[in-house]
């Protein structure tokens, strides 16, 4: 049987006895039916779907652990394992998790598996899909200069998702997203430093095809037309006035709430689009038509009480208006909060959890406001040993946990 851990809030001073424990006349963990050793190629997006049945439980749900399980992403229920980030078979090889079948009444099984990539270009023969994906993005793209999304690569494939990379003269210049395709400038692109950039465009199916297609993308200065032959069709426009922001250049925000604030503009001629630069645009999330900006992690004044970006706002000609803006964090105090709001969350959560030894995930803290979304943190003795997510209140082990090593865990 399956040793535990036993996981305590911050609020006991000392292990509680399990109330209500779960039924333990089902002690048989499910069984595996997927393979313990898998090939797929470099720059595939699903690496393998774990598969397991249990006699007594309808639905087995899914994790992994081990060495290089921070690679991948893992669905819970369904089992999917996909690569966070496009696989290089010049990099890395071989892969090893943990893979890990849950049912209702807590048992675990565990099963090692290796994934091995293979080289793009290498015969599969167990495939009938020998042909690769077509492109339907331009060869040849126009971009005003600062605007961060250089463009976007498309491919269509009748058998498959097509995954997506660049390779060529420029690509270090740019950052390109496997799954969507976007291409985005790394910095600020600038016409008077550089007109032109050359990448290769590369999409691969899920059975290792390749197709390749050169792509010029040209700066645009700042108040000039553009005129991009998406679709083998032009556009000239004689808009040459940028958007007009109604948002804020400074904004004060309590720390550890979600979002920063909302960039706003208005244009005269079309619809707005937004992006952000500067020196802290890697700590926010920016939603690119209703402009909000969001913190990527829970934010702390005692660490960083002040961030600085550069909103854009673009509209459809190209011309883009950029506004320094200061994100102020206050340091959370009820008493001087000049809402109406003086009462705390309320948690439903427990203060004392069993947990499997090895699970990835401990449990989730939960509890209810009646006047707003609650934020979720943890502190205290055994703080250091888990991630915890701020918004949907996961608290998981950093590395996989051991009843022989640890048995009791405070926060």
């Amino acid at each position: 049987m399956n040793k535990k851990i036993i996981f305590s809030s911050f609020m006991l001073m000392s292990l509680l006895p399990s109330v209500g424990s779960a039924d333990t006349t089902d002690t048989i963990a499910p069984t595996f039916t997927s393979s313990k050793n898998v090939s797929v190629y470099e720059k595939v997006q699903r690496a393998y779907t774990i598969k397991a049945v249990d006699d007594k439980s309808k639905r087995v749900k899914y994790s992994i652990n081990g060495e290089d399980k921070n690679s991948f992403f893992v669905h819970g229920s369904a089992g999917y394992v996909k690569f966070k980030g496009l696989s290089s078979y010049d990099k890395k090889k071989t892969y090893h998790i943990i893979a890990q079948a849950f049912d209702s009444s807590g048992n675990v099984a565990e099963q090692e598996v290796t994934i091995n990539l293979v080289k793009i270009g290498t015969p599969n023969n167990s495939s009938s899909d020998k042909i690769a994906p077509t492109f339907t993005s331009p060869k040849s793209f126009s971009v005003k200069e600062k605007v961060q999304r250089a463009y976007t690569i498309k491919a269509v494939d009748d058998k498959s998702k097509v995954s997506y990379s660049i390779r060529g003269e420029d690509k270090n210049s740019f950052a390109v997203h496997g799954y969507a395709g976007y291409v985005n400038f790394k910095s600020l692109s600038s016409y008077d430093k550089k007109k032109t950039y050359h990448i290769i465009a590369q999409a691969f199916d899920s059975s290792g095809n390749v197709a390749e297609q050169a792509v010029t993308i040209n700066l645009v200065k700042i108040g000039t037309p553009t005129n991009n032959d998406n679709n083998n069709s032009s556009s000239n426009t004689t808009d040459t006035i940028a958007p007009t922001f109604t948002s804020p250049q400074s904004f004060n925000v309590n720390e550890r709430v979600e979002r920063a604030y909302t960039i706003k503009a208005v244009d005269d001629k079309s619809k707005v689009r937004y992006s952000i630069q500067g020196e802290d645009k890697n700590s926010f999330f920016v939603h690119g038509t209703a402009g909000y900006v969001k913190f990527k992690h829970l934010s702390n004044y005692d660490k960083k009480n002040t961030y600085h970006i550069i909103a854009q706002a673009i509209d459809a000609s190209g011309n883009v208006a950029e506004q320094s803006v200061t994100i102020n964090i206050l340091k959370f105090d009820q008493n001087n909060d000049p809402s109406a709001d003086k009462i705390a969350p309320t948690f439903t959560s427990p203060q004392n959890f069993n947990v499997n030894e090895r699970v990835q995930r401990a449990y989730t803290i939960k509890a209810v406001d009646n006047k707003s979304k609650v934020r979720y943190s943890i502190k205290g003795e055994d703080e250091n040993s888990f991630f915890v997510h701020g918004y949907a209140g996961y608290v998981k082990f950093k590395h996989p946990s051991k009843y022989a090593k640890k048995h009791t865990y405070h926060i």
